[in-house]
């Protein structure tokens, strides 16, 4: 990606396509799976502190990682398959920066709603699934804060959220503007800041 900013010629080889949109949706995924960890982890410390250390030992941190990264790379390979054994024809040139699904199904010669479909299925697993998790966690954490005496003990324990909760609304706040836009929108005015985000 880096070298077609650089570059005054802006392609990229089918090969290079795939790849970039394998890493794209690889990380992506794994990164809501791992927030919706992270969220767990702070559900953990903030309602059940004294069983923390029991609960999220360094083997159950571990396996949290190892799953998102494991889911990731099966959503990553099963979509980026999908979406390369469509049939391609006419000039294969998109208006975006880097490889994404969405504009690499506008290239397909062929009927592709039950493809949207497919997408549509993939982004509630691997991305409102995470992200509701995330939701119920941080719902069990306010009303545990709320539970708490002091103003100076909510402030402190939400503290240690603050962080987690920023990185989620930058992730998922870019994520929406650029995926959940009416197709005419995105076909005439791809939102290409949120991207780099």
């Amino acid at each position: 990606m880096l070298v077609n900013f650089l570059s005054e010629e802006r392609r990229i080889s089918y090969v290079g396509c795939a790849t970039q949109l394998y890493f794209v949706i690889f990380l992506g995924a794994t990164e809501c799976y791992l927030l919706a960890a992270m969220a767990y982890d702070r559900y953990v410390a903030i309602c059940n502190p004294l069983r923390y250390a029991i609960i999220m030992n360094s083997r159950a941190c571990f396996f949290l990682v190892l799953l998102s990264c494991a889911s990731g790379n099966v959503v990553s390979v099963v979509q980026t398959v999908w979406v390369f054994t469509l049939p391609f024809c006419g000039p294969n040139k998109i208006n975006y920066f880097f490889c994404d699904i969405p504009p690499i199904i506008m290239l397909s010669c062929t009927d592709t709603s039950f493809y949207e479909k497919q997408t549509i299925t993939a982004t509630v697993l691997v991305i409102f699934t995470p992200f509701c998790l995330i939701l119920v966690s941080y719902a069990c954490i306010i009303s545990s804060i709320l539970k708490i005496s002091s103003a100076e003990g909510r402030c402190k324990t939400f503290s240690t959220c603050f962080s987690h909760l920023i990185v989620v609304t930058l992730y998922y706040g870019s994520g929406t503007l650029i995926y959940l836009q009416p197709k005419q929108t995105k076909i005439l005015h791809p939102p290409h800041a949120p991207n780099i985000l």
